[in-house]
């Protein structure tokens, strides 16, 4: 059942990613990933990919939280053309739900992952958007109002403060682990 609910949300997400077919954002990278992760979930294979998938969530999630801050232009104009409701809806299914779907999906806690592994993952999937954002200029892309290195910085950022929690809560658990 499992891999087959897998296989509905890749043959969904391929037909968002050529749906939304504007690979100079972000977010269609990152719906072009879920629907290579999800493929994966359908071969029973995901599970070793899930820190560089959320990697890249995360520099979204991040990216979307910068440039609403910046009342960037495109997230404007898409409030003011749709609404509050539909804008709050679309916002949520691209740029949260493809990392809880697979978060709820996963057999296994993904934090008892080696250390190396999970911030070798996520700094992997910051490299993409690292990439991405040196091709492009973001801040024209999305129509921002500051300069164009602004949003990869809040991505490490975010990044960054993610493996931070990460490996704190490792250590709290290994420690509690000692004395049970």
């Amino acid at each position: 059942m499992r891999r087959f609910l897998w296989l509905a949300l890749f043959i969904t997400g391929l037909a968002a990613v050529y749906a939304a077919g504007d690979f100079t954002h972000f977010t269609w990278w990152s719906l072009a990933s879920f629907t290579v992760y999800a493929g994966l979930g359908a071969i029973g294979e995901e599970r070793q990919f899930f820190w560089l998938f959320a990697g890249i969530e995360t520099c979204v999630m991040v990216g979307v939280w910068t440039m609403s801050a910046a009342k960037c232009n495109l997230l404007v104009d898409a409030f003011n053309e749709h609404g509050p409701t539909v804008y709050f809806i679309g916002n949520f299914a691209m740029h949260y739900a493809p990392l809880l779907v697979a978060l709820a999906f996963l057999e296994d806690n993904p934090i008892h992952d080696d250390g190396a592994i999970i911030g070798g993952n996520l700094y992997t999937g910051f490299g993409i958007f690292l990439a991405y954002s040196g091709l492009l200029l973001v801040n024209v892309v999305y129509g921002c109002d500051f300069q164009k290195s602004v949003v990869p910085i809040g991505s490490f950022c975010g990044i960054t403060i993610l493996y931070i929690c990460i490996t704190s809560v490792k250590a709290y658990m290994s420690k509690r682990q000692t004395y049970i």
